[in-house]
């Protein structure tokens, strides 16, 4: 245990280097984690470790013969040493539970902490009473002095020399006194040696101006400004984007921020959206479906004509432009079924298709995903139908033929059996187009869950590979799924309009199953944590000013910079202190507005 910035978490994994080497019986095999998003009130200690050992190594993820999976079965043999790190960013209303839960723990363990936080949830359960301690002292005035003047060149040696020389000779100076507690933690000693490390306009006798820092917070402060400051000096060799501090300011505040209001440590790419407000997300969702949905309308009239001899004119595209009703409706649905299903948005895929590999047995996920899908899928169709007899009774009038276009296509037999348009026509409609979306759902997740294997087992998946893996797989489903909607509309809305393969046959096939396929298709991407990236991530949140561009090129650069560190397959801020300071100013502006 220690205060802030003490180097506990660096510790630890120097731990863990080391204990890599050393024999024990059982042999174990130490890994860190992040405690920032355990709640011990939802899940037990040895289930949320599982889950962990599972997101970082899909491979772990595999069923064995006692019916559990690897990574259960290597901490009930004892053969994994947790290294918990940051038990004070566990929420203070958890901390009793969470210590309760690390008592009982059956095996050995390492915790990382600061000290009042602990002492108070262990006084609170009476457990734990017993651990060993190791508490990490401060830094000595001589160390931090000899380590400032060594690792820079003689002339801010020289800087240095004098500005501790005047602190030894001033004691009692509150300038002297506030300086000495910042350089007592390596954090600090660290952020001050690159601030000053021969960078002509810093001096760090400044840190001695009682004017310009009358307290150690102001000192802190400082410093954790000009750090961001001085890595994105563009007269540093260090990064590869063209990022300015400002630019890297703005970004990297909206991320602290973000982290913040998750109440977590953890930066992923499938949960930059999570802290838009839900009507924000679901009606960004359904704008991004308009202009999808018009290029599936005119690609529907254009290839349905083309097949069927028909000549294609203005009026017929213009038709098809009014279907980015479709793609609009298709996004609103979607935003609504992610809402309800989780508000941080779905986990990538973990994943790897294989062409070449035929499963002996179905796997009990894939079982257990077929309800899942067969339900996401009824859901989507329903909202569909009902959603789209609004939005088109709305635009043409609930009398207006227009307005049952997607009925009259779909089951015109059933239009005519339930007497006329109405919502129950309109019910009936989303039952039999739910039933067709969540069957064609199922068993593409079948499919995927059949032939796929773990995405690497050499090594802890990055977060890029993630997010390719996640890309791979949603497109197969989008585009599986489309086809097999498309298949049945060709068939069974094209048999309603004329013979077998006949020219109307082939032209209302085509078009309404080109309609409801990319329908289907497009709330199978919405769905997605692929989909919620290029929504977020790559189009709203740049536009609204909160990240770049290119944010997957950006965080890397960050990373090379040294202000994020990678942990599994997460970023994380490099210091929780660094994330607080960044909120602060973030907070402090005026951030853009959401709708």
């Amino acid at each position: 245990m220690g205060r802030a910035g003490a180097g506990k978490s660096v510790l630890a994994h120097r731990l863990i280097l080391e204990s890599l080497n050393a024999q024990a019986d059982p042999p174990r095999v130490p890994v860190p984690f992040s405690l920032g998003t355990w709640d011990p009130h939802r899940t037990d200690l040895h289930s949320w470790l599982a889950d962990r050992l599972i997101g970082d190594y899909a491979f772990l993820d595999e069923e064995t013969a006692e019916g559990t999976t690897l990574a259960r079965l290597l901490l009930e043999a004892g053969r994994i040493l947790p290294v918990l790190d940051g038990f004070e960013g566990i929420r203070q209303q958890h901390r009793e539970a969470a210590i309760s839960e690390i008592s009982r723990f059956d095996g050995p363990l390492i915790l990382t902490t600061r000290p009042a936080e602990f002492i108070t949830a262990v006084h609170a359960g009476r457990t734990l009473s017993k651990a060993a301690v190791i508490e990490l002292e401060d830094l000595t005035f001589d160390r931090v002095q000899s380590y400032l003047q060594a690792v820079t060149s003689k002339a801010r040696a020289a800087q240095w020399e004098s500005t501790f020389a005047y602190m030894r000779a001033n004691p009692g100076d509150p300038a002297c006194r506030n300086l000495a507690a910042v350089l007592a933690t390596p954090l600090l000693v660290m952020l001050a040696r690159t601030v000053y490390h021969d960078t002509p306009h810093n001096n760090p006798t400044d840190l001695i101006d009682g004017d310009r820092f009358p307290t150690q917070a102001a000192l802190e402060e400082h410093l954790f400004g000009a750090y961001l400051a001085t890595l994105y000096d563009p007269r540093r060799k260090t990064g590869t984007g063209p990022w300015t501090e400002q630019q890297a300011r703005r970004w990297l505040g909206h991320l602290a921020d973000h982290l913040t209001r998750l109440n977590t440590q953890d930066l992923t790419w499938w949960h930059l959206g999570a802290t838009l407000p839900r009507l924000t997300r679901i009606l960004v969702t359904g704008l991004v479906g308009l202009p999808l949905g018009a290029i599936a309308g005119v690609l529907g009239y254009v290839i349905a004509d083309y097949l069927s001899g028909t000549t294609i004119d203005r009026g017929q595209l213009g038709q098809g432009l009014l279907e980015m009703g479709t793609g609009l409706v298709a996004g609103l649905v979607s935003g609504l079924v992610n809402e309800m299903r989780t508000a941080r948005g779905r986990a990538p895929e973990r994943l790897r298709l294989r062409t070449t590999r035929w499963p002996g047995s179905i796997p009990a996920r894939a079982l257990h995903g077929l309800g899942t899908e067969l339900a996401v899928g009824l859901s989507v169709g329903i909202l569909f139908s009902v959603a789209s007899w609004l939005v088109y009774g709305f635009a043409f009038d609930f009398s207006h033929p227009s307005a049952a276009l997607f009925v009259q296509a779909f089951v015109p037999s059933l239009t005519t059996l339930l007497g006329g348009t109405g919502v129950p026509v309109y019910l009936a409609a989303g039952l039999l187009l739910g039933l067709l979306v969540g069957i064609s759902y199922a068993l593409v997740n079948l499919i995927v869950c059949l032939f796929s294997g773990p995405t690497d087992q050499s090594s802890a998946v990055s977060t890029w590979e993630l997010l390719h893996t996640d890309r791979a797989v949603t497109l197969f489903r989008a585009g599986m799924v489309g086809f097999v909607v498309w298949l049945v509309n060709l068939i069974l809305v094209g048999s309603q309009y004329g013979e077998l393969l006949g020219g109307a046959f082939i032209r209302q096939g085509v078009l309404y199953g080109t309609l409801y396929g990319s329908f289907a298709a497009l709330t199978r991407l919405f769905l997605s944590a692929w989909g919620g990236w290029l929504i977020f991530a790559r189009l709203w949140l740049p536009l609204t000013g909160r990240l770049p561009w290119r944010p997957r090129r950006f965080l890397d650069d960050a990373y090379e910079r040294g202000v994020l560190r990678q942990t599994g397959a997460v970023y994380q801020f490099r210091h929780a202190s660094f994330r607080d300071h960044l909120v602060g100013h973030h907070r402090a502006g005026r951030p853009p507005k959401d709708l």
